[in-house]
């Protein structure tokens, strides 16, 4: 999974881009947990949604895997996953996308076991941004800066909440924005087209993130998995 994001076009996305950010104060406890999750196996399951758990080849069969490492973090960090076995918790994750559910696989097999979740993808979030910022890499700097740390971790609830049309489409527009720079073919979509049609998904119980929804609407659905490889490798380079 340790490879740098080649596929974006570095330099031509930079001129595009104006980036600044203040150096933030270490954050200790969120590599702690994102650490922890990195030793079980399962810190790529935040980024896994229901097309990639369908798709098992993506992930290099992800559904055989996961189960198995996510029981075994429930069951040593003191769940309440006590009497379940991995194909327990493959039929929790299949059973929660089939009720439309939409959400990753960590988060779907957490909430389902009276976990609470939240706080690793905050953790992911902060982290990477501070690794981008501390690190001036240009790839780290340029996915952060298209926020798409933040939609590889945000499904429909976080998409709508208390957000409000226009901070939408801004962040539809900012992905897209990068996607150009890159030379990846936007078919005209702008931000506001962009969030209508994720709007349109989510209402239909489309169960992959924000970031996965745009790319795979522009027939891009296999970089995810590039982005995603990109954003995990940063974060262990904190640990």
């Amino acid at each position: 999974m340790k490879k740098k994001l080649v596929i974006l076009g570095i330099a031509g996305m930079l001129g595009c881009q104006t980036v600044c950010y203040a150096t933030p104060e270490p954050l200790y406890v969120e590599i702690s947990l994102l650490s922890m999750l990195d030793d079980y196996g399962i810190l790529e399951c935040m980024f896994i949604g229901k097309s990639l758990w369908n798709e098992e080849v993506e992930m290099g069969g992800i559904k055989e895997s996961a189960p198995e490492m996510l029981l075994d973090f429930f069951l040593t960090e003191g769940s309440t996953a006590e009497g379940f076995n991995s194909e327990d918790i493959l039929n929790l994750i299949d059973y929660g996308y089939e009720s439309g559910i939409s959400s990753d696989i960590l988060r779907i097999s957490m909430d389902m076991l009276c976990e609470e979740s939240q706080s690793y993808r905050d953790a992911a979030k902060k982290v990477f941004h501070r690794l981008a910022v501390a690190s001036e890499n240009t790839d780290f700097l340029l996915l952060e800066a298209g926020r798409f740390p933040e939609a590889a971790l945000m499904y429909k609830d976080e998409w709508y909440g208390d957000r409000t049309d226009d901070e939408r489409i801004a962040l539809a527009d900012s992905i897209l924005e990068v996607l150009e720079c890159a030379e990846v073919e936007t078919y005209g979509y702008d931000g506001n087209s962009m969030a209508q049609v994720i709007n349109d998904l989510y209402d239909e119980d489309a169960g992959d993130s924000v970031l996965y929804l745009i790319l795979d609407t522009l027939g891009e659905s296999e970089f995810y998995v590039t982005v995603v490889d990109s954003i995990v490798w940063g974060i262990r380079e904190t640990f």
